[in-house]
């Protein structure tokens, strides 16, 4: 009673320490007091049960949102994608469509061991890399060929960390850029052959070029050739018939001189058929005339034919054949050997 006031009112009433009224007024206060807290707490938990549900609900919005995202940009990769144990046993798989190549369900894939579903030598090449990249920590790619329905198709796969012991690889089908990159070097092939083709077709040209060109030199110079065959014949006939006319001469003499007047027109004849023999070699048909030739009776004959020539100009020309050579035959072609002759005494 010794914190209880001697007297308090209660309501208007006037409450006398250590009555019965005190002692219920404390309980109707406690209980009124414990009535306001439970009241105030239990606003308090639905305020904050509201804002939680407030931020959940935003949390799961933008989550969503993220799956969204995330699954629309997985739809948009036109990759399969493998999540591989150190053991290579599947622990995740995004499928792709048809694509790719091989469209399987992830039931068919997940928990799996690839040498279960692939072939082995695709198993070795998947081991080999992901236990590169878990030693290693780096990012790898490699490539490999799989049949599918009869036809090759190419694929490359790159292998990339994904935690201490897993490896994420992301496997995309290469095929048409194979094909295209095949396609390409058969025709870069193709263009090369056609440019080597070009190249030697360049050279045949530019022999054909030289040719003409020299068949062009050799016609101004076997027109030049000409002109001193024909001249020198001509000369040699002018100049013995002056002889012949002029000069008194013994029989013998003029059968001398009539016999080289005989031989020059031959050998003008023959510079005729040299002309002829021209279009021949233009035209790609050139004939040789074998037959028997007496060298000495050629070589005397080219001596008496230039004598005069030669005397004119100062000059002086002998043949000197032993008596033992007199005869001498060949067999050639008489009309070039008496043109090779000429051109190197004129």
């Amino acid at each position: 009673q010794g914190m209880i006031p001697e007297n308090y009112s209660l309501d208007g009433f006037i409450v006398m320490p250590g009555s019965p009224y005190q002692r219920q007024h404390y309980i109707v206060r406690i209980i009124t007091i414990l009535l306001f807290s439970a009241t105030a707490m239990f606003l308090i938990v639905l305020l904050l049960n509201q804002r939680l549900k407030k931020i959940v609900n935003k949390r799961t919005l933008e989550l969503a949102k993220l799956v969204n995202k995330d699954e629309a940009l997985q739809r948009a990769l036109p990759d399969l994608m493998f999540v591989f144990d150190k053991e290579c046993r599947i622990t995740d798989y995004h499928p792709r469509d048809g694509r790719i190549g091989f469209a399987v369900a992830p039931n068919q894939f997940l928990g799996k061991n690839i040498r279960e579903i692939l072939p082995e030598y695709i198993y070795q090449v998947t081991r080999k890399n992901v236990d590169l990249v878990l030693n290693t920590g780096k990012v790898t790619t490699d490539t490999y060929v799989l049949d599918i329905e009869l036809k090759q198709n190419h694929y490359e796969t790159r292998y990339v960390p994904c935690g201490k012991q897993e490896v994420l690889a992301i496997v995309r089908n290469i095929t048409d850029r194979v094909e295209k990159e095949a396609e390409l070097q058969e025709s870069h092939e193709k263009l090369k052959i056609t440019s080597e083709a070009l190249k030697a077709n360049l050279i045949e040209l530019e022999i054909a070029k030289h040719k003409a060109e020299l068949s062009n030199q050799l016609k101004t110079q076997f027109l030049a050739n000409m002109s001193h065959e024909i001249r020198t014949p001509m000369n040699g006939i002018i100049g013995f018939l002056q002889i012949l006319r002029e000069m008194d001469l013994s029989k013998e003499e003029q059968d001398s001189y009539i016999d080289l007047v005989n031989k020059s027109g031959r050998r003008l004849m023959d510079t005729i058929n040299d002309i002829v023999e021209m279009s021949k070699i233009e035209a790609g048909y050139v004939e040789v005339n074998y037959q028997e030739v007496n060298v000495c009776e050629t070589l005397h004959y080219y001596l008496n034919f230039f004598n005069l020539q030669v005397k004119e100009k100062g000059l002086r020309m002998s043949l000197n054949i032993p008596d033992d050579e007199n005869e001498m035959v060949i067999v050639t072609d008489r009309h070039k050997l008496e043109s090779t002759l000429t051109n190197l005494l004129r």
